[in-house]
């Protein structure tokens, strides 16, 4: 097995336990919302360096589905936020 792989996977599984943390530690939303989009990064980046390791090219697609997937939730957790703090700060449009 290659080095690099065997080095890359825990240091993958300690970079989503310490953005873990700061998801639940941290006050605000924006804060919450960074960390929970490095999270999905990280599971991205896990998925595509296990791809090689177990021979299958199929992880590269599921990959791409979740980076679609992320970048839609993202995309829809803000425009909540901003509906939210809009109304509630009474800058509606």
């Amino acid at each position: 097995m290659n080095r690099k792989k065997v080095i890359s996977i825990p240091a993958l599984d300690f970079t989503i336990i310490l953005a873990m943390i700061r998801a639940f530690a941290d006050p605000t939303a924006a804060d919450r919302l960074v960390a929970i989009n490095f999270i999905a990064g990280q599971v991205i980046l896990f998925t595509l360096v296990s791809s090689p390791r177990h021979d299958i090219a199929l992880y590269i697609d599921v990959a791409l589905v979740f980076v679609l997937g992320a970048f839609i939730a993202t995309t829809g957790v803000l425009k909540l936020l901003h509906i939210l703090f809009c109304n509630y700060s009474g800058l509606a449009r």
